[in-house]
């Protein structure tokens, strides 16, 4: 997401205000005084900067005119000066106050307390009089009339009352409550006002004590034909309202349904509140409470919709008012049948009000009072019952749903129906019921037959002039909701585009259109539809309002006939914001409220597109995002779906267009890959970067990388972009986009063990081969024995690859073994190729059935590239034949070394506890260098025959072996049986081909096929010939280190013997006492490998520590530590 920085620009307008100075200010001191007071004083101040005063004339009065001026009297600095007072026949009274002795008067500077207004008020227990000065005049020492001003001052007298009430907003037909609250300083016994609201939308329902009422009772009575309400609050037990401020009664109005848009002021009239021995407080004040209406039931119109991001010009559209909303209606039948209800029959009883209109024939399960139409009480078929709703006005209701309980069994040929009208004479069978055998709920929506602003519906019983039938009816419910009618408004008609987008799949329209269609592509908008009005609320026009302003300055840019529901505004500048609303005008000239104000902002639009790419999974590639842009942009945000959901986005990078010159920062770009969809943000301006300059081209390079497991294509849609241009704050452009493709190689790299067998309790190696066609940094698989016959101890590395900065370890949980191999360094990958890994170490569990064979499929198994990231890997499943079986080959003597067009040759062994007939093999050459040039019979074959389809199979893929020994067959031993000469391609890039074992299968010597297994593989190198794993013949003896170092639970310890002969291997512990005899035997030349499972000769668990494993053999001893580790 983008984060706009909004710039923030006060201005400050200095407004200058001049007012003339005045030379003498007369000022009322507010003044109270307790009720009945005798002599009531009332202070009078002078200020005079500048300016002596010599004397002052004024007239005072009192409103309301409660108390008369009996005296004045100067005082302080002005108590030289004299004053006199003369009634006037207005009520006021005239005061003059001048200087008798001091011929400077009142020196400049004074600002004090120079003259009392003495009055009487004997008579007045409660008042808030007003003191006004009129007609001043005021002298200087010469007689100079001076510049002067007067304030008026209160009088309070006695304990006063202040009432107010609050304010509340509602709409038609719902409740709102008022709050009124007193300001009182003394007791108050009681409290009586009328109350009126203007406009008369309220309708007084309920009034209620407040907290400081508590004791207090309310109550009101309409009078004035309902106009005005009189409230009274008393209290029984002559409680007082304690002096205080707060409210003392909660009145709830109701606002009647036909209130227009208005702020209603609820006033209070004749006030009456009483002091505790019944005399009445002055009211000083009684500020009317107000409830808003809104919207009132002047609707304004709705939906208003401005079209946002077009090319210069802003289309506008909007729904007319929907009208009043009927109420619900209900009937359960429980206090008779309604007057307004219509019954009609050709029978004697019709419908009729029942509790049971179980008859002879006809049993109705009990329920309340409902409607039955049974003609078994008149004994006369034939009938044909209606029973019709008065009229109700469904003019403004979204829909209208039927629901009523019924009782119909379908018997005899009865039926029931629903039927509406819109005049209630022609009715419409809408509705037929289904039979059934007990009361059941039914809902009919009558929605779809609405055919005018007024409905009838009819419940149609017809016993078709049969008996033992009928129908009863029960708690029948209509209702309504709001909906704009007609019901669907269409303004526009739709383009050919605008069809096709309607119609097409939306795949199809995303494929085509990614970044959206211009509004005026898919309407046409240069004709606008005119509604014909067929709404229950009549207006005369519409009124469109524009501003640059959400709030505020909102000018009418058109009036529009009521028929019109959509405006064009093509008076606009691209990038600008414009706020819209749209009010009614109706017949009597008033205009309804707004409609939510709507914003749009026509913009250029930005073409976007993104160039195609392909890599293979797991490899990256980049792809560019280009704009076509004619405005300086300062933003862009671009989010990149691929389906399928292959890439991964991984960073990006700026373009020639983003990136900086002249020493200017490049743009900024962030990626987010989440979700299935790549997002990119990039920011100029924001960066300090130059902003966007107009042009075509790529403006950024992300780069990719697939994670598939199968070559496909991918198809690169934007699924949104945000192009914002320089302006402040920044404007959203609108935007197009195209599709672009993405095609995903595969190439899947192979693990493979090659079948072995072992009798229980023995060990045997399996030879690991890896076929990748990437670098391959890391390697974890998972071996799974099934059944967990087998487990594996170790892997021992081959010296065919250089491998001497990679770990390798193993863990044997349950039947799964798993190896781990990484380089350390992330430089020491296995290339590209064919290789030979090593040999893995398997155990045959003691006690596991000879005979036997283990399947080793593959569990979790991840081949890793530089980036740790997953290849697509294939493990190849092997087996392991328990004990020995009766026929097994495998491959020796490999001889020549792998050159381009050189020669070689290998021999098959074959070990065999049964006399063996007839052999069978396929053995494979990986990589396809080797063409099989001759076979040779060699010893104990020499006198077999080799069938003639023995050599290169169809595909020249793999050499194909068929032989017979017609002699008596091949008695049980080992050794060769044939020599297979080989040529090797002119064209060699790998360093070794293996040979693999694919097919393998016997026959004893009547050819009847038994059991046959292979061992190991054969290889061919570039340096140094090895079959098996086994190399050249050691020239030394060597003890080598064992591994894993520390361990646990096992340790493989590999040794060399140069020649044959008697070898001692034995574990020693810290104090040269041995623990364990490993090896113990005459053995042949040859590297050979032992496992070590941490116990003793007994089979004891030894404790964790140091030990010692010493190899005794060709007169040489050789002794290596090792740690085990719990």
């Amino acid at each position: 997401m983008f984060k706009y920085l909004n710039n923030a620009f006060l201005s400050f307008a200095l407004v200058f205000s001049f007012i003339g100075a005045q030379d003498v200010e007369i000022t009322i001191v507010d003044t109270s005084f307790a009720g009945y007071t005798d002599e009531i004083i009332v202070p009078i101040l002078i200020s005079n900067p500048n300016n002596n005063v010599g004397g002052v004339q004024f007239d005072v009065s009192v409103s309301p005119n409660m108390v008369s001026l009996s005296g004045v009297s100067s005082v302080g600095d002005a108590s030289s000066f004299s004053a006199a007072y003369n009634a006037l026949s207005d009520g006021s009274s005239r005061v003059v106050f001048y200087n008798g002795s001091d011929p400077n008067g009142l020196n400049p500077g004074t600002d004090a307390r120079v003259l009392n207004l003495h009055f009487g008020g004997s008579d007045v227990l409660s008042a808030v009089l007003e003191i006004k000065l009129n007609n001043l005049i005021v002298s200087d020492g010469d007689g100079e009339v001076l510049t002067s001003q007067s304030s008026s001052g209160n009088l309070t007298i006695g304990d006063v009352v202040y009432l107010s009430g609050s304010t509340s907003t509602g709409d038609v037909g719902e409740t709102v409550s008022i709050d009124f609250s007193i300001s009182n300083t003394g007791a108050v016994g009681g409290v009586q006002f009328d109350v009126k609201d203007s406009p008369n939308y309220l309708s007084l329902v309920a009034v209620a004590t407040t907290a400081r009422t508590a004791e207090f009772s309310a109550d009101f009575n309409n009078i004035n034909d309902g106009d005005t309400s009189r409230i009274i609050l008393f209290s029984s037990d002559n409680v007082n309202i304690a002096p205080g401020i707060g409210p003392v009664l909660s009145a709830t109005f109701e606002i009647v349904n036909n209130a227009y848009a208005d702020s209603v002021s609820v006033f209070m009239e004749n006030i009456l509140v009483t002091d505790g021995v019944g005399g009445s407080y002055w009211i000083a004040a009684a500020d009317s409470g107000t409830v808003a209406v809104y919207p009132g039931y002047i609707e304004e119109p709705s939906n208003l919709q401005a079209i946002d991001g077009q090319d210069a010009y802003v289309a506008l559209s909007w729904n007319p008012p929907s009208g009043p909303i009927p109420d619900n209606i209900t009937e359960d039948f429980e206090d008779g049948i309604p007057d307004d209800w219509t019954l009609t029959t050709s029978s004697a009883q019709g419908w009729y009000l029942t509790t049971d209109c179980t008859s002879e024939w006809w049993t109705v399960p009990a329920h309340t009072n409902y409607m039955c139409s049974n003609d078994d009480q008149a004994n006369d078929d034939g009938a044909l019952d209606y029973m019709v709703t008065p009229m109700l006005n469904v003019s403004g209701a979204a829909s209208v749903i039927l629901n009523f309980d019924s009782y119909f069994d379908g018997a005899y040929g009865q039926t029931a129906s629903i039927g509406v009208s819109d005049n209630g004479v022609d009715f419409t069978e809408v509705y037929p019921l289904v039979a059934g055998t007990e009361w059941i709920n039914e809902t009919v929506d009558l929605t779809p037959f609405i055919t005018g602003d007024n409905l009838y519906i009819l419940f149609h019983s017809n016993d078709n002039a049969a008996w033992a039938s009928g129908w009863a009816v029960d708690d029948i419910s209509i209702s309504f909701e709001t909906r704009v009618i007609p019901e669907r408004l269409v303004h526009y008609n739709l383009t050919d585009v605008g069809e096709w987008v309607v119609s097409a799949p939306k795949e199809d329209v995303i494929n085509k259109y990614g970044g959206g269609i211009p509004f005026a592509d898919r309407i046409d908008l240069e004709n606008p539809l005119n509604l014909i009005s067929q709404r229950p609320v009549t207006i005369d026009a519409y009124k469109v309002y524009k501003s640059l302003n959400e709030t505020s300055n909102f000018e009418e840019i058109v009036e529009l006939e009521a028929s019109v529901t959509s405006y064009t505004d093509e008076d606009v500048i691209n990038n600008t914001s414009y706020y819209y609303y749209v009010t009614a005008i109706y017949p009597d000239g008033s205009e309804s409220v707004p409609t939510s104000t709507v914003s749009a902002t026509p913009v250029e639009w930005i073409e976007c597109y993104i160039s195609d790419g392909g890599s293979l999974t797991g490899i990256a590639d980049t792809i560019d995002i280009s704009v076509n842009n004619e405005s300086l942009l300062g933003g862009l945000f671009f989010e990149i779906e691929d389906f399928p959901d292959v890439l991964v986005g991984e960073s990006v990078l700026p373009a020639e267009r983003t990136t900086g010159t002249n020493g200017q920062p490049s743009w900024t770009f962030s990626l987010l890959d989440d979700n299935g969809k790549i997002s990119i943000a990039g920011f100029g301006p924001l960066a300090g970067a130059a902003a966007l300059e107009p042009g075509n081209g790529p403006v950024c390079r992300v780069v990719v990388r697939p994670q598939g497991d199968q070559a496909q294509t991918l198809t690169l849609t934007m699924t949104d972009v945000q192009i914002q241009d320089t302006s402040n704050p920044p404007v959203q452009l609108n935007w197009t986009a195209e599709t672009a493709a993405y095609e995903v190689g595969i190439e899947t790299q192979y693990i493979m063990l090659t079948d072995g067998n072992a009798a229980p309790g023995a060990q045997l190696s399996s030879s690991m081969c890896l076929v990748n066609t990437q670098d391959v940094y890391g390697i974890q698989v998972e071996f799974v024995a099934d059944p967990p016959f087998v487990s594996g101890s170790g892997l021992q590395v081959t010296d065919l690859l250089d491998l001497s900065t990679w770990s390798v370890s193993s863990q044997q949980l349950g039947n799964t073994f798993t190896l781990l191999l990484f380089d350390n360094t992330l430089s020491n990958p296995v290339p590209p190729g064919y290789w030979y890994l090593g040999e893995v170490l398997i155990d045959v569990l003691p006690g596991s059935p000879e005979d036997f064979i283990v399947d080793v499929d593959y569990g979790e198994m991840i081949l890793s590239d530089a980036y740790n990231q997953p290849m697509i890997s294939v493990g190849l499943p092997s087996e392991v034949y328990i004990g020995a079986p009766p026929v097994s080959y495998s491959i020796h003597n490999v001889e020549g070394l792998l050159t381009a067009g050189g020669e070689g040759s290998f021999e098959v062994h074959m070990t065999n506890t049964e006399t063996v007939g007839t052999m069978s093999f396929e053995i494979a050459d990986s990589p396809e260098y080797l063409t099989v040039t001759s076979v040779e019979a060699v010893g104990r074959f020499a006198n077999g025959i080799i069938d003639g389809s023995t050599g290169e199979d169809s595909n020249n893929e793999n050499f194909y072996f068929l032989g017979y020994d017609f002699t008596g067959g091949i008695p049980e031993g080992d050794g060769p049986v044939i020599k297979v000469n080989v040529q090797m391609s002119q064209n060699i890039n790998n360093p070794n081909v293996m040979l693999l074992f694919e097919e393998v299968s016997g026959g004893d010597a009547g050819a009847n096929s038994i059991t046959a297994a292979s061992q190991g593989l054969g290889l061919f190198t570039n340096s140094t010939l090895s079959t098996n794993g086994e190399t050249s013949l050691p020239s030394e003896y060597t003890l080598h280190a064992n591994y894993p170092n520390p361990f646990n639970p096992s340790t493989v310890i590999t040794y060399d013997l140069a020649g044959q002969g008697h070898v001692d291997l034995s574990i020693y512990n810290v104090v040269g006492k041995k623990v364990k005899t490993i090896v113990n035997k005459n053995e042949t030349a040859g590297r050979k490998v032992a496992v070590w499972y941490g116990v003793d000769d007994s089979g004891n668990s030894l404790s964790a520590g140091m030990y010692f494993y010493r190899l005794t053999a060709g007169a040489k001893v050789f002794t290596k530590k090792m740690v085990l580790m719990k």
